[in-house]
C-alpha cells in the first residue's frame, strides 16, 4: 500500500471514532525491530468564521504496519501521550494556508510529500545514509515546513522522534 493510500486509509478507519472536523496528521514512521510502523494523530479543530481554523492537542491516533498496511491500533490519545505538558483543552495554535501557497499549489506539495514517503521511510526503516536518502531528506524537510500543521510539530517530533533525528543527522550531512 502506498503512502497516499495508506493517508486515505487512514481516515476511513478512524471515521468510526474521529469527527470529520479533526485535522488528520501527515505520516510519522516509527520503528520498531520486527517492522516499520506508520502513526496518524488527529487532532480537533473549530473552524471560526472570525478566527480561522482552531487546533488543540491531539485526541487519537491510528497506527498501521508499514509494509502491509494492516491496521494495528486506533486510540484515544491525550498530550501526555506524547510526553506532553499540556491541557486538552487548550488551543494550540490556528491553521492557515502557508504564505504565497494557493490550494492547487498546497494539494501538489503534499502530494509530492506522501510520494516521497514511500521510498524515504524504506531508507530510514533500512537505516541509510546515502547520497540519495541526503536528497530525498532535504525534499521532505521543504515540503514538510510548507503542507504540515505548525501547532502539531511537538507531537510530530515526540512521536517520530527517530525519524526526525535521523532526517536532521542526514540534512546535516549534505
Amino acid at each position: 500500500m502506498t503512502m497516499e493510500e495508506l493517508y486515505r486509509e487512514a481516515r476511513i478507519k478512524a471515521s468510526s471514532i474521529v469527527p470529520d472536523e479533526a485535522r488528520q496528521s501527515l505520516p510519522i514512521p516509527v520503528l520498531h525491530s520486527e517492522y516499520l510502523q506508520v502513526d496518524f494523530i488527529f487532532a480537533p479543530s473549530f473552524l471560526s468564521v472570525k478566527t480561522g481554523e482552531i487546533l488543540y492537542p491531539p485526541a487519537w491516533q491510528i497506527s498501521f504496519e508499514r509494509a502491509s498496511g494492516n491496521l494495528l491500533e486506533l486510540r484515544k490519545v491525550d498530550p501526555s501521550y506524547y510526553g506532553l505538558n499540556q491541557a486538552a483543552q487548550d488551543e494550540i495554535g490556528k491553521m492557515a494556508m502557508p504564505e504565497g501557497v494557493d490550494a492547487a499549489q498546497f494539494i501538489a506539495y503534499r502530494t509530492r510529500l506522501l510520494k516521497l514517503c514511500d521510498p524515504l521511510f524504506d531508507a530510514f526503516q533500512r537505516g541509510d545514509d546515502g547520497a540519495s536518502s541526503r536528497k530525498m531528506a532535504d525534499e521532505y524537510y521543504k515540503l514538510f515546513q510548507i503542507v504540515s500543521e505548525r501547532p502539531l510539530h511537538p507531537y510530530y517530533k515526540a512521536r517520530g522522534q527517530a525519524f526526525f533525528s535521523w532526517l536532521k543527522k542526514l540534512r546535516n550531512a549534505s
